[in-house]
């Protein structure tokens, strides 16, 4: 089911016609992703966010900025040495390898979030653009200048023309960015002009560039390719042609947690019932995501003939029972 039509069938079934208020229309989207990402938390439903990506280490670059839509790393590969890499803590690195010797790498360090793909190379301004002209917003950072001095530093945007973040030029690091709206379409950062090295991006609808950045260890001495399986960001539901990331048989599943919600919210004598109804899909969901056809429980009777013995002459040819 598309957003639409999960939109719909909860307005039809709470009684609200075919258009209700523009209010009645905000909570009830608000409630159908509020499910959604409820459900694709909850432990055991998370590899419906399971997905694979690759990346080209870079020649004498440990860290590495991950796609946006990563959540969560659970497993790097290398398939031209065909190996795994390890998981360890920084502290680990730190106490086996400060110096960050080179070769091929062995081990992945996650390091959390960061606001930039890449930091300035050096002391530099920070110039921010759109490939949009509707994107007339402010945009803001926080970082560090030279000396270690926390700097703040914003400008209202132009469009596709670059416009300097303030007037620093001295920027060495950068812990956060964003803009007062949501973009409507991509904004880059850039380093020292609107033509120089993209540090960071904000895809159209966001308001913050950010990403998952990992340490390689040792440091890349040349480019090999990873394969990395992650679990996916959720994304609301915005468009009336998003579907959710759920089996289709069980989309209704969200329609039935809004009108939970919104039965919630009025008081309403059929909360008890729609929450076991919810419940119980709830459950087919579970098991029909672990259960598989191998494990099912076929009860036999007594004079169910399963087969006959191949066990040679000595032994009755009669077919076995159950």
């Amino acid at each position: 089911m598309t957003f639409l039509e999960l939109q719909q069938d909860t307005w039809r079934r709470l009684n609200k016609g075919t258009t209700p208020d523009t209010a009645t229309q905000t909570r009830i989207k608000a409630y159908l992703n509020q499910r959604h990402r409820t459900l694709l938390t909850m432990p055991g439903l998370d590899q419906l966010r399971d997905a694979t990506t690759t990346f080209a280490s870079v020649a004498d670059t440990s860290r590495v900025a991950l796609p946006q839509a990563i959540a969560r790393v659970n497993a790097i590969v290398e398939t031209t040495e065909n190996r795994r890499l390890t998981e360890r803590p920084l502290d680990w690195l730190r106490t086996v390898n400060p110096q960050q010797d080179s070769g091929t790498p062995l081990v992945f360090v996650p390091k959390g979030y960061e606001a930039f793909a890449k930091p300035p190379s050096n002391a530099s301004a920070i110039y921010v653009k759109s490939d949009s002209a509707s994107d007339t917003g402010t945009a803001r950072i926080e970082g560090v200048r030279t000396g270690g001095y926390p700097a703040t530093a914003s400008v209202t945007m132009t469009g596709t023309t670059a416009a300097q973040l303030g007037s620093l030029s001295d920027l060495t690091q950068v812990d956060k960015a964003f803009v007062s709206a949501a973009a409507v379409g991509y904004i880059t950062f850039h380093e020292d002009s609107g033509a120089g090295t993209e540090l960071a991006r904000i895809r159209p609808g966001a308001y913050r560039p950010y990403y998952f950045v990992i340490e390689l260890w040792p440091t890349p001495a040349g480019v090999l390719t990873y394969t990395v399986d992650y679990t996916r960001e959720i994304l609301d539901m915005t468009q009336d042609t998003d579907e959710p990331l759920l089996p289709p048989d069980f989309h209704d599943l969200l329609s039935m947690g809004a009108r939970l919600d919104e039965y919630e919210k009025t008081d309403d004598t059929r909360f008890g019932v729609a929450a076991q109804e919810w419940q119980r899909k709830f459950e087919a969901l579970q098991y029909w995501l672990h259960g598989r056809a191998s494990q099912r429980l076929i009860p036999q009777g007594r004079s169910s003939r399963i087969g006959y013995s191949d066990l040679g002459g000595w032994y009755p040819a009669d077919g076995y029972l159950s």
